[in-house]
């Protein structure tokens, strides 16, 4: 009886070390299963977030021409009519040709734009040069048809395309009158000069015809021989075209800026230049004490001053440029 008591004792210990042992067994399997089905899941607000950051992120282009600037801000006016402001003060700048109303201008932002509100783009880079791009515009403009008679509310340009880079075949005086016979949504018109198509900056351009008494404009002392020949406007200056020989450089502290001039203190002397056929490369915008690097010829105290290029390599505004 012994013997089978303690064999009992000893199968009932055994049975239950096993039943332990598979219950451990269970229970590891059981967590391992566990780590194995653990899966991430991303709520839809999550994944809609990071779909609009990755928008936000993804750099476009608005092209138009340019309607206005100043040292913190630029406008354009696209293709169908819209113009649009955008923050011009912490972005590249580069325009080969200077600034003048009618270029045409391409902003590279990212953000949305939700029709000519520009709130929430942020504005990368601002070029005159990207041909591509402008090609396109200009192939898709639209232009309305119409038959009118203009006149000049100053001296212009008459020239061959709606773009300041295109040739100039002729000017309009002062009060000058010309039929117009097209607007184009961005701005210019198509005229009728010498029997062909040709184009003027429309905001040069008026339907209101001039006071009667108000004496003709004249070239060289007489009358122009046609109403399209009048008052020729400032010829558009090539500085590029200078010898470098002639070109000179000086560092200067920025004063003021418009779109077509700049003040700066050079060496405790100020300065005004016109800067309207100048090349613009900045880095970071302009901003009034930034250190912008001069390239010119002739005498900075001359009004006649050419301007070949404004630089600004600092990336950081004048807190860079002052160091």
């Amino acid at each position: 009886m012994n013997t089978l008591k303690k064999s009992t004792i000893f199968l009932l210990l055994g049975m239950s070390s096993l039943s332990m042992l598979m219950n451990g067994c269970t229970k590891q399997e059981k967590e391992k299963e566990k780590e194995e089905i653990t899966v991430n899941v991303t709520s839809v607000d999550e994944a809609e977030d990071k779909e609009a950051d990755e928008v936000d992120k993804e750099e476009k282009e608005a092209v138009g021409t340019l309607v206005d600037a100043s040292m913190n801000t630029i406008t354009i006016r696209q293709n169908d009519g819209t113009e649009l402001t955008f923050l011009s003060n912490n972005c590249e700048h580069n325009f080969k040709n200077g600034l003048r109303e009618g270029n045409w201008i391409v902003v590279t932002y990212t953000g949305e734009i939700q029709g000519d509100n520009t709130q929430n783009a942020s504005v990368i880079k601002i070029t005159d040069n990207d041909e591509n791009k402008i090609e396109k515009t200009k192939k898709a403009m639209k232009l309305k048809a119409v038959d009118e008679t203009v006149y000049a509310t100053a001296g212009v340009h008459i020239r061959a395309s709606y773009s300041t880079t295109s040739d100039v075949i002729g000017s309009l005086a002062s009060g000058a009158s010309i039929r117009r016979t097209g607007v184009c949504d961005n701005g210019w018109s198509r005229v009728v000069y010498n029997n062909q198509d040709a184009y003027i900056y429309g905001d040069y351009l008026t339907t209101k015809a001039p006071a009667k008494d108000k004496k003709p404009a004249k070239t060289n002392g007489s009358a122009p021989a046609t109403p399209q020949q009048g008052n020729e406007p400032a010829k558009v200056k090539k500085p590029d075209s200078l010898p470098a020989e002639q070109q000179q450089t000086v560092n200067g502290k920025v004063v003021e800026a418009s779109m077509n001039t700049l003040t700066v203190d050079v060496n405790g002397e100020v300065y005004t230049l016109n800067i309207m056929d100048a090349a613009h490369e900045y880095a970071n915008g302009i901003q009034v004490g930034n250190i912008v690097t001069i390239t010119y010829a002739g005498n900075l105290a001359d009004p006649e001053v050419t301007v070949i290029k404004v630089q600004d390599t600092a990336s950081n505004g004048p807190e860079e440029n002052n160091n």
